[in-house]
Formats: structure tokens, sequence, C-alpha cells
């Protein structure tokens, strides 16, 4: 075998350099399998044994909106039974529970809204690893999509949805049973 030219140690580099920054770009942008145990008192049981988390605040005029439309008709595609619970927990500490759930109810009948105490958001922000701040009149957060199964009596974190790159399709088929 033969040393490298110039020329192709320079192409193997480049070669080299762009898959890692492909990587690197990409990699986060993959929906992240998990699983960890995460204690949720505040979320029953429910029938599918699923549940979706989304955080949010209801005056978000961006991702908030946008994904709780989304989550509506992935819901409307999925068979009554095998559905799961999509909460809205509000992450204004300036909201109320009465105004999570109305702003939940708005995108569809079936979602469940929960304004958390200051305790509660503080558990929530470890547990899930929440990271948002106050911007003027907003909130700066990811605006990601948690991914829950209930078992042996606790509920398991077991995928996170970024909000630019999931598909709904293929959040649907988490849910449909073959």
């Amino acid at each position: 075998m033969q040393p490298l030219n110039k020329h192709q140690k320079l192409t193997l580099g480049l070669t080299l350099w762009a898959l890692l920054a492909g990587f690197v770009i990409l990699i986060p942008q993959l929906p992240q399998s998990v699983d960890k145990k995460i204690d949720l008192p505040f979320i029953p049981a429910t029938e599918s044994g699923k549940a979706l988390i989304f955080f949010g605040f209801s005056a978000c005029h961006g991702v908030c909106p946008t994904t709780l439309s989304g989550l509506s008709r992935t819901l409307n595609e999925i068979d009554p039974s095998q559905r799961p619970t999509v909460y809205f927990i509000d992450i204004d500490e300036n909201s109320s529970q009465k105004l999570a759930s109305r702003y939940a109810k708005q995108f569809h009948p079936n979602f469940q809204g929960f304004h958390p105490s200051l305790l509660q958001m503080k558990r929530l922000k470890s547990n899930f690893g929440l990271n948002f701040s106050v911007v003027n009149t907003g909130i700066n957060h990811r605006g990601r999509t948690y991914l829950l199964e209930r078992r042996d009596g606790n509920w398991w974190l077991v995928k996170v949805y970024n909000p630019e790159t999931y598909s709904l399709d293929t959040l649907a088929e988490e849910f449909i049973e073959t």
C-alpha cells in the first residue's frame, strides 16, 4: 500500500471533519431513548400506560401552540384505546392551574393542564433536566416532548423528542400496538 499524497490527505481530513461536524449537529436532534424512573405523583395511571408531557407556557407564541396543535392532530389518528394522556405543564410561575387547564383543553379536549407549585417545579426541573429562563414578557425554553411509560406502578421516562426534528407520524407509531 502506498502512502497518501498531499491531495488525498487533505480530502481524507476534510471528510473526517465533515463527518464529525455532522454527528455533532445531528445527534442532539434525534429522539433520545432514556430509561429513567420519574416521580410524578400528580399524574395518575392512564389506560394506555403511556403519557406525553410538554413543558410550556400559555402566553407562548412559538413552539408551544405549534407542538400542542401537532400533538392534537397526532392523537386524533390513534385509536382511542391506545392514546396516551397528554399533559401540558405550565412553567410560568405567574400562571394558575385554571389557566394551564384551559390552555391545554383549547388544543384537545383530552389534554390535561397542570400548573406545578414552586417545589414541584424544582423537582420537575431536576427530573427532566429542564433549563428555561424568563426573557422580557416570555420564557425561553426548549419545547421538548417527553414520552413516559407506566411500569410496576411507576412512571419511566423512555424518550425525549426535540421540537425541530421529530415527526408526528413517528410519534403516532409509538402508540400503535401491532
